[in-house]
C-alpha cells in the first residue's frame, strides 16, 4: 500500500497497524518492518495462530483417564441449544493414545473465539461414573478460559459408589468370610443359572466398598454364595437401584448366627443320642422347641421366618431335659447361659 508519509503541511504522518479479530484464531503477533531500500518499502507480517481448546476427561476417585463420555460443546450458556449452536460433539476416549498407553484429550483446533461464551455439557457419564453440571466460560483474549484460566478444561466425573457390609442379625457387628456376587438385576432375572456376576467380594469387619464400577440408576441383585463360620446362608437376594447421584448407598445384609447344643455323657464324654431337650428362659416359657439329641450336635438358626433374632443378649436362658434315653438318669437342673454382647454362649470364642 502507498502511504503518503507527510501531510500537506509537511509533517509526517503516523500510522497505527490494529488488526481486527478473526474468528477461530488468536489475535495475530505483528513482527516487523523489514525495510526494502531499493523499493522504499516497509514490511510487517501478522501472524495468527487458532485458538486451541483441550478438553480433559478424568476419574474423580482415580484420577485416571476415563473413555466413554459423550460430551457436547455448544455457544452460549445452555442449557437448551439448537443444532446452529453446536461447535463440537464427540466421545471421550476417541482422540487416540500416548505412547504410554495413557488416553489423549480431545482438542478443539480453529473453532472457538475470542470473547465468545461456551457451554461444555456431559450428556453420558461413562459405566461407573456420574456426569457433571454444565461448565459455562468465555474464551479469553489471550487464548484461556474464563473457567480454568488456562486452555485446558479438565471435566472430572465423580464414581458410582455403593458400601456392602455382612452383619450379626443379633448384635449389628461386622462379620468376615461371606462371599458374595453382585449381579445386573436384569441378567440375574432372565436366567439366574447363566449370569455372570459383575463383581464378586468377600465381606471384611467393615465395609467393602465399591468404586467406579456400577451403572448409575441401574438395578443391581446381590446374592450370598456362602457363609462365615458359624453361621447360616442368608437366601433372600437382595434387589437394589444403584445411586444417581453422589450418594453413597450402603448396604448390610444380615446373617443369623448357628448355635449348637449337645448332650454328652458324665462318664464317657461322649455324644448321646435320644435325649429329648428344650431351652426355655427364667419364666419357663419355651423359647426353642424341643428336639431329640443326635451323635452330632443339634444346629439352631437364630432367627425367625422374619429374619429377627430367637435368642437375645443379656437373658438368662436354661437348657434343660426333658426325657433321657434308656440307661440315663434324667438331668433336672439344665445348664443356664446367657448370649454376650458379642452374641456368643457365655462370652465364648466361637
Amino acid at each position: 500500500t502507498n502511504l503518503p508519509l507527510k501531510a500537506k503541511d509537511g509533517t509526517d504522518y503516523t500510522y497505527t497497524l490494529k488488526e481486527r479479530t478473526v474468528n477461530g484464531y488468536l489475535p495475530g503477533v505483528i513482527t516487523g518492518p523489514m525495510y526494502y531500500e531499493d523499493d522504499n518499502v516497509y514490511e510487517y507480517v501478522v501472524t495468527n495462530t487458532p485458538t486451541e481448546l483441550i478438553i480433559d476427561k478424568i476419574a474423580g476417585d482415580t484420577q485416571a483417564k476415563l473413555a466413554g463420555a459423550h460430551l457436547i460443546l455448544i455457544k452460549g450458556a445452555g442449557p437448551s441449544y439448537s443444532i446452529s449452536d453446536i461447535v463440537d460433539v464427540w466421545d471421550s476416549g476417541t482422540d487416540g493414545t500416548y505412547a504410554n498407553g495413557t488416553l489423549k484429550p480431545h482438542t478443539i483446533t480453529g473453532l472457538v473465539t475470542i470473547g465468545q461464551q461456551y457451554t461444555l455439557i456431559e450428556s453420558v457419564a461413562p459405566n461407573g461414573y456420574l456426569t457433571v453440571s454444565n461448565i459455562s466460560f468465555t474464551i479469553l483474549a489471550n487464548g484461556t478460559t474464563s473457567y480454568s484460566k488456562t486452555n485446558t478444561i479438565t471435566v472430572t466425573d465423580p464414581p458410582v459408589t455403593v458400601r456392602f457390609a455382612k452383619v450379626d442379625n443379633l448384635t449389628g457387628a461386622y462379620v468376615a468370610g461371606a462371599q458374595f456376587s453382585l449381579y445386573l438385576d436384569s441378567e440375574w432375572q432372565a436366567d439366574r443359572y447363566s449370569a455372570v456376576p459383575v463383581y464378586t467380594f468377600t465381606s471384611t469387619t467393615s465395609y467393602v466398598e465399591v468404586k467406579g464400577l456400577l451403572i448409575a440408576n441401574t438395578y443391581y441383585r446381590l446374592v450370598e454364595t456362602a457363609a462365615p463360620d458359624g453361621y447360616q446362608l442368608n437366601a433372600a437376594t437382595l434387589q437394589f437401584l444403584s445411586p444417581g447421584d453422589e450418594t453413597i448407598l450402603s448396604i448390610r445384609m444380615k446373617d443369623p448366627r448357628i448355635y449348637k447344643f449337645y448332650k454328652i455323657s458324665s462318664t464317657s464324654g461322649e455324644a448321646v443320642a435320644g435325649a429329648r431337650l428344650s431351652v426355655i428362659d427364667s419364666s419357663g416359657n419355651t423359647i426353642i422347641a424341643p428336639w431329640y439329641s443326635g451323635t452330632t450336635p443339634y444346629e439352631f438358626v437364630n432367627s425367625d421366618s422374619t429374619g429377627t433374632p430367637i435368642l437375645k443378649t443379656g437373658i438368662v436362658y436354661r437348657l434343660v431335659e426333658l426325657a433321657t434315653p434308656d440307661g440315663y438318669v434324667l438331668n433336672t437342673t439344665g445348664v443356664s447361659f446367657t448370649l454376650a454382647a458379642n452374641g456368643l454362649i457365655n462370652g465364648g470364642t466361637a
